[in-house]
């Protein structure tokens, strides 16, 4: 194999473009509508689980636009196959965070420290979680899917087998 890298072909460049704006508009109307919320506080459950998806959004996004810089400048090796994959990511991002804050509400993800956190600390510390969850949706599954083994004893999807 040589070192030269892959000339993309105009049809791959279009997709790759059309993936660059699309997650590109998920971030500015993601921080378009976050801006002005009150991230310090919080009224009700409804109201966190919603920021959680914003931040699982928002955390997809950045991964998918760090693929996208990868294998269309880096590898080279972009396909448009991969676009289906980039439509969802965000969404499946946002998904995998309100799942993440189930777990809080129900006790399976406890944050844990040497010093006692005020609210506001306890609430960023939750926001963490969210973007963790939203950042990176198939390692959180497969934990998901461990905790589900180890309390309830239901095996893992096949999903993430290789």
């Amino acid at each position: 194999m040589t070192d030269e890298k892959q000339q993309l072909t105009f049809s791959k460049w279009l997709g790759l473009g059309f993936c660059v704006i699309y997650h590109i508009a998920w971030v500015a109307i993601l921080l378009g509508v976050g801006y002005n919320w009150e991230w310090d506080s919080f009224s009700s459950s409804t109201e966190l689980a919603t920021r959680f998806a914003f931040i699982g959004a928002l955390a997809g996004a950045f991964y998918c636009l760090r693929s996208l810089y990868l294998h269309g400048s880096v590898h080279r090796d972009w396909g448009n196959e991969w676009i289906a994959w980039h439509l969802i990511w965000p969404i499946t991002s946002a998904i995998s965070s309100i799942f993440a804050f189930v777990m809080l509400k129900a006790g399976l993800i406890v944050l844990d420290s040497d010093q006692p956190a005020s609210e506001i600390e306890q609430l960023w510390g939750f926001y963490f979680i969210a973007l963790i969850a939203g950042l990176n949706v198939d390692k959180f599954q497969m934990k998901i899917e461990e905790m589900g083994k180890t309390l309830f004893g239901v095996e893992p999807s096949r999903m993430n087998n290789k």
